[in-house]
């Protein structure tokens, strides 16, 4: 999907300088968000170019870093680059989530070495377990933790 909002990292200094004094948001690509009124230059050039935001701490922040930039009061979109879109969905997975990939796994190998060994424990419909029990695998690998394009 394609938004209204410019991707050019020149941008970002301007706009942000221009809202000195205004609550605002930074999201960063490594999912932290950042709360801040002041913006001053630390140094750097090009994609090494750096400033320095003042909010409830001080951090020194490379623009590469940058994901998105909103406005904190409205929560209004001022600034978002590609990777802004793309939402991380947490990759520790529970404990019931590592037994049913256990079980998977175990229901693949056996299933697997029952079709292509030939043992017949299945009674004739070894093919038909097998692929079901890919497909489940494959619906089982679409939902775990990964990055997907937010809507």
């Amino acid at each position: 999907m394609d938004s209204a909002v410019p991707d050019d990292r020149d941008l970002i200094a301007p706009l942000l300088f221009a809202r000195q004094g205004m609550p605002t948001e930074i999201c960063l690509s490594d999912g932290r968000v950042l709360h801040f009124e002041q913006v001053r230059e630390a140094g750097g050039e090009g994609e090494a170019r750096c400033l320095e935001v003042i909010g409830p701490s001080t951090e020194k922040l490379p623009l590469i870093d940058i994901a998105l930039i909103k406005d904190a009061d409205s929560g209004d979109l001022l600034w978002e680059t590609p990777a802004g879109k793309l939402e991380f969905t947490p990759s520790a997975p529970n404990n019931i989530e590592k037994v049913l990939a256990l079980a998977m796994l175990v229901l693949l190998a056996f299933v697997g070495a029952n079709f292509l060994g030939g043992w017949g424990l299945l009674s004739g419909f070894d093919r038909q377990v097998l692929f079901g029990a890919l497909f489940l695998g494959i619906v089982f690998v679409r939902f775990l933790p990964g990055v997907r394009q937010r809507t």
